[in-house]
C-alpha cells in the first residue's frame, strides 16, 4: 500500500510539473522551444501609420537554419514582419471597417524557398527596457517548408535589439508626430541593416490543450485510486 501511494505522490508531481511547463510554453517572451530559423541582423522601425494607427516593421537577413548555416554562402535568406497597431493602447490589429490590413511574416532561405509564411497574426507582446527591448509577434501557421515539417497552430517572432534605440520608448504614444514619424528605430551600424537579432519557431501546444490532459489524467488517477481503495476494504 505504501509503495502504491508514493508512485501515486510522484505521478501527481509530474502532472503538476508538465502542467506548469505547458503554461510557460504558451507565453509569448519565453518561447521552450529552440529556435528554427534566426538573423543575424533585423532592421526595427515603429512608424506612424495614420493618426491612431502605428506600424511595426522588421527586416533582415536569415543566415541559420535551425543552427546549420545557410547555403550556398555568401547568398543569405530574408526576414520581414510587418503589422499594425492602435497608437492609444497598444493593441493588434487585425482588421478594420474601413481598411483591411496585411500583417506578414515571411522568412525565406538563400534559395528563396518559403520557410515560413503567415498573414493572420493572432497576439502580440512587447518589454521596452532601456538596453533590450523585446518584441514578440505570434502568427498563425500559414504554410512554409518548416511549418510544413514542424506543424503546429502558431508561428512565433521574438525580435530583440543588440543595443539602446533611438526614440521614444512606448508604443503608447497618441501625441507624437505626424503620418511617416519614426517613434522606434534600433541604432543604426551603417551596414544597411540594423543592430539586433530575430528567432522564428513553431509555438508549442496552447495551454487548453495542457489543462484538458491534465484533467483527464487526474481522473484516470481518481479512478484507480478508488478502485485500489474498494479492493482493500474487501
Amino acid at each position: 500500500m505504501q509503495s502504491f501511494k508514493s508512485k501515486f505522490m510522484v505521478a501527481a508531481a509530474l502532472l503538476v510539473a508538465l502542467t506548469a511547463v505547458a503554461v510557460r510554453a504558451d507565453t509569448l517572451n519565453l518561447p521552450v522551444t529552440k529556435p528554427i530559423t534566426f538573423s543575424d541582423q533585423v532592421d526595427m522601425k515603429y512608424v506612424i501609420q495614420s493618426a491612431t494607427l502605428g506600424k511595426f516593421v522588421a527586416t533582415g537577413r536569415v543566415v541559420s537554419t535551425d543552427g546549420v548555416a545557410l547555403s550556398p554562402a555568401p547568398v543569405v535568406g530574408s526576414f520581414s514582419l510587418s503589422a499594425y497597431f492602435d497608437r492609444t493602447t497598444g493593441i493588434i490589429i487585425k482588421d478594420d471597417p474601413a481598411n483591411t490590413f496585411d500583417p506578414t511574416l515571411d522568412v525565406k532561405n538563400a534559395g528563396g524557398t518559403s520557410l515560413y509564411l503567415s498573414h493572420s497574426i493572432n497576439r502580440f507582446a512587447f518589454d521596452l527596457g532601456a538596453s533590450l527591448p523585446t518584441f514578440d509577434f505570434e502568427f498563425f501557421n500559414q504554410g512554409g517548408s518548416l511549418a510544413a515539417l514542424y506543424p503546429g497552430k502558431f508561428i512565433g517572432a521574438t525580435l530583440r535589439n543588440a543595443n539602446t534605440f533611438t526614440g521614444t520608448k512606448s508604443f503608447l504614444n497618441i501625441t507624437a508626430g505626424a503620418t511617416g514619424t519614426v517613434l522606434f528605430d534600433n541604432l543604426t551600424n551603417g551596414l544597411g541593416l540594423e543592430t539586433g537579432t530575430a528567432n522564428v519557431f513553431m509555438t508549442p501546444t496552447p495551454t487548453a490543450v495542457g489543462g484538458g490532459a491534465m484533467l483527464l489524467c487526474c481522473l484516470f488517477i481518481g479512478e484507480t485510486v478508488r478502485r485500489r481503495s474498494s479492493r482493500t476494504l474487501e
